[in-house]
């Protein structure tokens, strides 16, 4: 809940690649720190823990594969694909995981 302590560190994030500094408080500071996350880690794999933790996964998400390239111009549609809340938000137990320990329940959806 820090906005002044929270700038110091985004700008020095942004500093690092020389882009000039932010002045933000609030949401929009909470904003810049989810979008400079996104680009400094854009190869990192946590992207997808982000989204959940910050509760934007439905949204963002919510139309991810339905929609996939052929190569010649046209796309192959799948309209049940996307994130599902009550689903998404956990992986599914591995078989293995579920044979070895009788009493674990698999999560929902899976």
């Amino acid at each position: 809940p820090d906005d002044a302590s929270a700038c110091i560190y985004l700008n020095r994030v942004r500093e690092r690649v020389s882009l000039p500094p932010l002045e933000l408080a609030g949401g929009a500071l909470f904003e810049a720190i989810k979008n400079e996350r996104r680009l400094e880690l854009a190869f990192e794999s946590v992207r997808y823990i982000d989204l959940l933790r910050w509760g934007d996964a439905p949204e963002v998400l919510k139309e991810q594969g339905q929609e996939i390239p052929v190569g010649n111009g046209s796309f192959l549609h799948f309209p049940e694909a996307g994130f599902k809340t009550g689903k998404n938000e956990v992986l599914p137990i591995p078989e293995i995981e579920m044979f070895v320990n009788e009493n674990m329940v698999q999560n929902p959806g899976y």
